[in-house]
């Protein structure tokens, strides 16, 4: 009568957990383990969406944006999986006799560097594994831009594997567990298939491989390659090239552009001194609206020029592409400023023009001119 009263289905849980990661352990009645998963879950997720839809950057938001997905889609994959599972378990009547879980032992070892390992009693392996991740993520802050790519990925492999090796060993100890107390894992006929909640944990893992596939082939505009870059002089205005990413951009008559360096593709000037700017590129964050595109841009300009007043926006172009423009103030630096911004699959590209107050207008003739002859293509990695 009692097991009777306790059946779980294994299809209720899984589907639960899919609505939710931790509906299906609030169904097993696993209360602990349910608020943990919804708790890490939500605050991964939520971390990833606040960096990933605003254009904030930078290497330590980048950090924490990529350890808020992994924490969401791992605990997303463990809340389905461990429902339908221990369902399972609670149904067999061997949930009892099982110590320490194989799943949570393995999420982890691949959510928290060397965790599962403490919660197994493996202290020493555990402090091993989170002293060895610490120093390889300090690695990685050193390693130049290409190698830091490969050596995470590395990183990502290493965390699946101390995964698997969690699950091993509880999985191990479980089998000697239901050994001693006489019971057998034996396999419950019918109902929901094991390999449906496992595909479905097959194509979570191949879409955060994809996510990290269109993270590496993203551009990395930190350093432009400005070796084969040239600068062409002419009587109708000097031209900058940068036939690595397919870039040029014409400047009017007897503006000039200054040495080049690696932080931007090209500055430029006037020769009467009224007017200058830039031209830049970032690289877009996935789930970035072009709203936060521009905000984030406001937001830089206004570090620069705290009183920085911003006049209009409006739909604008640039390179023939959809964007928009943006005119400022600052009274303190008694300057304007205009910014034309638009973005590509991967990148966001800035126009940047600065006009001397004095001079209210001087500077949109040769603003609409560089904007309209500008060549942009999106680059490989």
């Amino acid at each position: 009568m009692d097991r009777e009263r306790n059946v779980k289905s294994p299809a209720i849980a899984f589907l639960l957990s899919l609505i939710f990661p931790a509906g299906g352990l609030f169904y097993c009645g696993k209360f602990v383990r349910a608020f943990a998963t919804a708790g890490f879950f939500v605050a991964g997720a939520g971390l990833f969406y606040a960096v990933a839809s605003s254009q904030v950057s930078g290497a330590a938001l980048e950090l924490f944006a990529g350890a808020g997905l992994r924490v969401a889609i791992g605990l997303y994959v463990f809340g389905f999986l461990d429902a339908y599972f221990t369902a399972r378990e609670i149904n067999a009547g061997s949930e009892h006799w099982i110590g320490e879980s194989p799943r949570v032992a393995a999420v982890l070892n691949l959510l928290a560097n060397g965790l599962g390992y403490f919660y197994l009693g493996y202290r020493v392996q555990g402090l091993a594994v989170a002293l060895a991740v610490t120093v390889a993520a300090r690695i990685v802050e050193a390693l130049p831009d290409g190698a830091e790519d490969v050596f995470q990925v590395l990183l990502e492999i290493i965390l699946v594997v101390l995964a698997w090796d969690a699950w091993r060993l509880a999985d191990r100890s479980r089998r000697e567990d239901l050994l001693k107390a006489g019971s057998t894992l034996h396999a419950i006929r019918g109902g929901l298939s094991p390999l449906i909640p496992q595909g479905f944990a097959v194509l979570a893992a191949i879409g955060y491989a994809g996510l990290l596939w269109w993270g590496l082939q993203a551009p990395d505009w930190s350093s432009i390659d400005q070796s084969a870059a040239v600068v062409e002089p002419a009587i109708s205005g000097a031209t900058y090239r940068n036939p690595t990413y397919g870039v040029s951009l014409k400047a009017p008559p007897g503006w000039t552009f200054d040495p080049l360096d690696e932080s931007r593709f090209a500055n430029f000037s006037s020769p009467d001194g009224v007017c200058w700017g830039s031209f830049l590129a970032d690289r877009k964050q996935p789930f970035a609206s072009e709203q936060s595109l521009v905000n984030s841009l406001v937001r830089d300009l206004r570090a620069a020029a705290p009183d920085l007043d911003v006049l209009a926006v409006d739909r604008a172009e640039i390179a023939g592409r959809q964007g928009y423009g943006v005119r400022a103030f600052s009274a303190q630096k008694a300057l304007s400023e205009t910014l034309f911004v638009a973005e590509g699959e991967q990148s966001i590209y800035a126009l940047l023009m600065f006009e001397r107050e004095d001079r209210p207008g001087a500077c949109e003739p040769a603003l609409d001119l560089m904007r309209s002859n500008l060549v942009l293509e999106e680059p490989g990695r």
